[in-house]
C-alpha cells in the first residue's frame, strides 16, 4: 500500500530515540524496461473488479483507521454481507504516491494469488479519489508486536517468530515465482490477520505481505540469475547487491533475514546516520551485525539468518531454499491428518473410503465440485474471491500442506498424490486435479483450490452467495436474467481461462435456466440460487434443528379484552380493600421493615407466570400484572 498508510518506516530499536528510515522510491519507476513487462496474473485477478464513482452506496463507514500525507483508511462494512473491510481513500492531487507507482501497486496485488499476501477484492475511482477495498488485518502491524514485547522487557517466542518467518517465506517464495521482486520487506509491511497471543502456544499467528508499490518485475523463468537495475526500497533492509544497482530475487531474502534478525533480538542488524551512503551501509554488511544479540536463540535460528544475511547474494539461499530449512519445519503434523481431521465440515452426501478407515471431507467436496457446470464454477470463484482469509483459516493450512515444492500454487501430482491417501480412487484424483486447474496453465492456485472446497463453508455460504450474486445482478432488480447470465459467462478476459465464449454461450445459459431455473420463469432468484448451491445440511446440524423443535415453544397470552381488564380491575379493588395492616419488625439498626405476605392472584386473570406481590398500591398490582400478561 502507498507508504504513509503502512506506517513505511523503520524503528531503530538500539536507541531510546525511535529513527523513522523513510524508502528510497526509484526516480523513474515507469521508463524502466522491466516495468514495461506485466506480471504473470493469477486467475483471481479478473474478478477483482474497477467500479466507478464512489464505494459510499455498497460500504458503510465503521471507524477511522489513520491517516497520512497519503491518503486514509476507514474500517467498513459491506452492506449486502455485513463483512468487515477496509478502505483505503487515495487523492489524485495531494497524494506524493506517483501515479505510476499506484497503479503498479494494484496491478501487482490484483495478480497475486496466496493466503500470505494481503488481498485487494475492488476499487473504485472518480475524478478525486482512488479507493481500495482490501482484507482487514484486525492484528496491526508485526512491528507493534516486537514493540509490547520490548516494552515488557522480552523477546518474542522463537518459535511464533519461525512461524512468522515461514509465511513470509512462503509468500515471496510465490511472488518470485510470478516475476515479481517485493524491495520493501519489513516488520512495518507485514500485517497479522487477528489478534494474536504470542505468549500463548495455542494462538497462531497469520502474517500478510503488503506494499507492492515500489515491486520490479523480472524474468522469472530466469531464476537467482535475473538482474534488477532500479535502487528502491528502505535502507536499513536493502540488501548491499541493491546499493550497488544490479540485484535478483534473493535481494527479499535479505530483507526478512534483517526482518527475522530483528524478531528475535529486538534491534536491527544495521543503521547508520547516513541513509543515503551506499558505501557507508555496504562497508556494515561486510562487517556483519552483532551475532551475540542471538545467543539466546537455537543454533538453526542462527544458523538461517547468517545465511540469509550472506553479503555475497551467490551463498544466499532462495526463499525456496530457506523453507526448506529445519527451523522452518511446520510443527502443525502430517498434512493428511489435517485433511481428514478438519475438512468433513459441510460436504454433501457421501462417505468415504470405508477400506481405509478415512472419511475425506475435501474428496467429497471435489467430487460435488467436479460435476458443476461452467456458469456454477464462475459463481463459485466470484465468492471463493471475496473471501476474507480468516474465514477460511482451515483451507488455508490445507492448501500450505499440499505445496510440497513452496511454490504458492498445487501441482496437480501434488494434489493426487494427498487425495489418494485420503483413499479417493487415482482416476477420481486425477479428474479432481484437472478439474480445479480452470485456466487450465498446469497448477492449481489458491482461489481455484478455494472454490472447489467452498463446500467446506457451510454456516457462512449463504452470505457469500449473496455477495457473488449482487455482482451478477447487474441491475439489482433481485433476479438473474438470461443476459446477465450471458454476460457472466462471455467476459472476454475469461474466454482464454477454460470458460466458455460466444461460440457456445447461447446453449450453455440454457443449460444454466434448465438446471437452475426451478419455477421456469425464465429467470434464477436467490433462493434458487441458494438451492443449489447450498450442500447438504451437516448432520450435527440437522441434529440441533430437531432438538429445537422438539422443546415446547410457549403460547403468548392473547391481548385483554375491555371486559376483562374491567374485572381485572374490580377483582384487584376489592382484594385490597380487606387486607390487614402488614406488621412492623425492627431490624438491627431500629428501622423499621415491612414483613412481605403473598397476594392471592385471582386465577381467573392469570395466563402466564406472574410474580409474587407484596404490599402494593393498586396501580401498582395492576401495572405488575399488566406487564406479566400483556408483555
Amino acid at each position: 500500500m502507498p507508504a504513509a498508510l503502512t506506517h513505511q518506516c523503520t524503528a531503530d530499536l538500539r536507541s531510546p530515540q525511535s529513527h523513522r528510515t523513510p524508502p528510497l522510491t526509484p526516480q523513474q519507476p515507469s521508463t524502466h524496461r522491466l516495468d514495461q513487462q506485466s506480471p504473470k496474473v493469477a486467475l483471481r485477478s479478473f474478478f477483482v473488479l474497477k467500479n466507478g464513482g464512489r464505494p459510499g452506496s455498497t460500504y458503510e463507514p465503521v471507524q477511522k483507521l489513520g491517516e497520512g500525507a497519503f491518503g486514509v483508511a476507514h474500517l467498513v462494512r459491506d452492506k449486502r454481507t455485513e463483512t468487515l473491510r477496509v478502505l483505503k481513500t487515495i487523492n489524485k492531487v495531494q497524494s506524493q504516491v506517483p501515479p505510476a507507482q499506484l497503479e503498479r501497486e494494484i496491478r501487482n496485488l490484483k495478480a497475486c494469488d496466496h493466503p500470505n499476501i494481503i488481498r485487494l477484492f475492488e476499487y473504485y475511482e472518480d475524478y478525486e479519489n482512488i479507493y481500495l477495498i482490501m482484507e482487514r488485518a484486525a492484528g496491526g502491524e508485526l512491528q507493534k508486536a516486537l514493540q509490547e514485547q520490548r516494552n515488557k522487557g522480552m523477546h518474542l517466542p522463537e518459535r511464533w517468530v519461525a512461524t512468522i518467518i515461514r509465511q513470509c517465506l512462503q509468500a515471496i517464495a510465490y511472488v518470485h515465482s510470478m516475476g515479481i521482486i517485493h524491495k520493501d520487506l519489513k516488520s512495518e509491511n507485514i500485517l497479522l490477520l487477528h489478534e494474536c497471543d504470542v505468549n500463548d502456544p495455542q494462538s497462531q499467528p497469520h502474517a500478510v505481505i503488503i506494499d507492492l508499490g515500489i515491486a520490479e518485475l523480472f524474468s522469472a523463468r530466469l531464476g537467482r540469475r535475473a538482474r534488477c537495475t532500479v535502487v528502491a526500497g528502505t535502507p536499513t533492509h536493502m540488501a548491499p547487491e541493491v546499493w550497488c544497482g544490479n540485484f535478483g530475487p534473493v535481494a527479499d531474502v535479505w530483507s526478512l533475514g534483517v526482518v527475522q534478525f530483528e524478531l528475535l533480538s529486538g534491534e536491527l542488524p544495521f543503521f547508520c546516520s547516513s541513509l543515503n551512503s551506499a558505501a557507508e551501509w555496504i562497508r556494515l554488511h561486510r562487517q556483519g551485525p552483532n551475532w551475540a544479540l542471538l545467543s539466546h536463540c537455537t543454533g538453526q535460528a542462527r544458523a538461517l539468518c547468517q545465511r540469509m544475511l550472506s553479503c555475497d547474494e551467490r551463498m544466499r539461499p532462495t526463499a525456496q531454499q530457506c523453507l526448506g530449512h529445519a527451523w522452518c519445519k511446520d510443527d502443525a503434523g502430517d498434512s493428511n491428518e489435517t485433511l481428514g481431521a478438519n475438512d468433513q465440515v459441510a460436504s454433501d452426501s457421501g462417505t468415504g473410503d470405508q477400506s481405509t478407515g478415512k472419511e475425506p471431507g475435501l474428496g467429497n467436496a471435489l467430487s460435488v465440485y467436479s460435476g458443476r457446470s461452467k456458469f456454477e464454477k464462475t459463481v463459485l470463484f466470484q465468492v471463493a474471491s471475496n473471501l476474507h482469509t480468516s474465514q477460511i483459516s482451515h483451507i488455508s493450512d490445507i492448501f500450505a500442506n499440499l505445496d510440497g515444492d513452496k511454490s504458492g500454487t498445487i501441482s496437480p501430482p501434488e494434489l493426487v498424490a494427498a487425495l489418494k491417501d485420503l483413499g479417493v480412487q487415482k482416476s477420481d484424483a486425477e479428474s479432481y486435479a484437472n478439474c480445479m486447474d480452470l485456466d487450465r496453465n498446469g497448477r492449481v492456485e489458491y482461489t481455484e483450490f478455494l472454490t472447489a472446497c467452498i463446500g467446506l463453508l457451510y454456516e457462512s455460504l449463504r452470505g457469500l452467495l449473496w455477495s457473488s450474486f449482487c455482482v451478477i445482478d447487474v441491475d439489482g432488480n433481485g433476479v438473474l436474467r438470461r443476459d446477465e447470465v450471458q454476460t457472466a459467462l462471455k467476459r472476454a478476459e475469461l474466454l482464454n481461462h477454460g470458460f466458455p465464449g460466444d461460440q457456445d454461450s447461447t446453449v450453455t445459459v440454457d443449460e444454466v435456466l434448465a438446471k437452475m431455473d426451478v419455477d421456469r420463469n425464465g429467470h434464477i432468484s436467490f433462493d434458487e440460487l441458494c438451492k443449489h448451491f447450498l450442500p447438504a445440511r451437516p448432520e450435527h446440524l440437522e441434529k440441533l434443528e430437531q432438538t429445537q423443535k422438539m422443546e415446547p415453544v410457549p403460547t403468548p397470552p392473547a391481548a385483554l379484552q375491555d371486559d376483562e381488564f374491567a374485572q381485572l380491575l374490580d377483582e384487584i379493588e376489592a382484594d385490597h380493600g380487606k387486607r390487614t395492616p402488614s406488621p412492623i419488625v425492627k431490624g438491627s439498626d431500629s428501622v423499621p421493615k415491612p414483613v412481605d405476605t403473598p397476594v392471592a392472584v385471582p386465577a381467573s386473570v392469570v395466563r402466564g407466570t406472574s410474580p409474587t406481590l407484596t404490599n402494593l398500591s393498586v396501580d401498582e398490582e395492576l401495572t405488575h400484572l399488566l406487564a406479566d400478561i400483556c408483555p
